[in-house]
């Protein structure tokens, strides 16, 4: 057995190649960037003004000053400001030549032709200057990240039509074992409804990976051997189930027999233990357990990283004693509460693989790690959040 950290290092030095491809800013949401992206302008492009008011030369103020024109956002004052002269201006519009300094709306009283100061404008020249967001040649994203809506509007504000993104992945999701039936059909001894496979297939719609879904292949060599022929247009194959040691756990052994070079096969984890990985020249297969906790466990601390979709871990307070962790680490399902800022995280009673229930119910996992505790309630941990909207119910 592996531990989870060197099966992410493994996953990471082992992620789908997957080429590039130009796609419009407004389609680039959850992309990846290929390429650093540099500014080919300033931004403003031109100072302006940060308030509403009027625009005006500092050098030699007076009390009263006329009003020669207007700038306002699109429709800049074309001409220049002398001393003794105000143009009103709006906020974002163009500074008129000559003029260094905004007199804001509310320290002055203004006719069609003159403007009384109230009063006089302080140091903050409430203006924009050109380029005082970014300028040309600065570095406004690097490559590998993965694109933001407030990123998208950075691309978008300098000007940017398409970006160089990675391609999507290919998936394809098998759904494996004798037991399954549709979860339109009688149910008979000894089946359950297939669950699995649908239910990954909509978290992954949801990370916008384009997934095909090979179901109802049975615990045969010849069946899973079959399916694996049918696969090479596929960057990424996830199988779920066949993947313990069991005289019907063939899946493993018949990726083997197909050319796939095993990269990991065990691991120090509870749940997952029988999580495992292989790779043929440029396509990857991930292998998740049957058992829905261990799959849905995988799929948030695995698959994510194939798919270069890690999220961050945060620290939680325990709301109540949790006990000695054993020899691998353990992620348990988990409830979140945000209080006065502090994340406050209370472990689901039953942690029991086969369960569903405690899936539908988590909003984090509480990792512990291996040989750790036991902890005592208010003692810190490190969680990973399934519901980013969870702390805010």
């Amino acid at each position: 057995m592996i531990s989870v950290k060197d099966a992410l290092n493994l996953i990471r030095s082992n992620q789908p190649v997957l080429g590039t491809e130009q796609i419009a800013v407004a389609d680039a949401l959850g992309r990846t960037l290929s390429e650093d992206i540099k500014s080919t302008m300033n931004l403003p492009p031109f100072s302006a003004a940060n308030m509403d008011g009027f625009a005006i030369s500092s050098s030699e103020f007076q009390d009263q000053l006329q009003l020669i024109g207007e700038s306002s956002a699109g429709h800049p004052f074309e001409g220049e400001i002398n001393a003794g002269e105000a143009v009103r201006i709006s906020t974002g519009a163009r500074l008129p030549k000559g003029a260094d300094r905004i007199l804001i709306q509310e320290n002055a009283n203004f006719t069609k032709d003159l403007v009384t100061v109230k009063k006089a404008p302080n140091e903050d020249t409430h203006i924009r200057p050109l380029g005082s967001d970014y300028k040309v040649g600065d570095v406004l994203l690097k490559a590998g990240q993965t694109l933001s809506a407030p990123q998208l509007m950075l691309c978008l504000a300098a000007g940017l039509e398409t970006l160089k993104v990675s391609k999507k992945p290919k998936l394809a999701l098998l759904s494996t074992g004798d037991e399954l039936i549709p979860p339109s059909s009688e149910l008979q001894d000894g089946k359950i409804y297939a669950s699995n496979a649908l239910g990954l297939k909509a978290l992954l719609d949801s990370w916008k990976i384009d997934v095909t879904i090979f179901d109802s292949i049975r615990d045969s060599q010849d069946d899973i051997t079959n399916t694996i022929s049918k696969l090479s247009e596929f960057d990424l194959i996830v199988p779920i189930g066949g993947a313990s040691i069991g005289p019907h756990d063939l899946m493993r052994s018949s990726f083997k027999a197909a050319g796939f070079e095993i990269i990991f096969d065990r691991l120090a984890m509870r749940p997952g233990k029988p999580c495992w990985m292989g790779r043929r020249d440029k396509q990857i297969v991930l292998g998740l357990p049957g058992n829905p906790a261990s799959a849905f466990v995988c799929t948030q601390i695995f698959l994510r990283a194939v798919l270069n979709l890690e999220k961050p871990f945060f620290t939680a307070a325990l709301t109540e004693d949790v006990e000695e962790n054993g020899p691998r680490e353990t992620y348990l399902r988990a409830t979140t509460t945000l209080r006065e800022g502090q994340i406050w995280v209370t472990p689901i009673k039953q942690q029991e693989s086969y369960r569903h229930r405690p899936q539908a119910e988590a909003t984090a996992l509480i990792k512990l790690p291996p040989l750790s505790g036991p902890y005592l309630r208010g003692e810190t941990l490190q969680i990973l959040l399934l519901d980013d909207l969870a702390l805010t119910r």
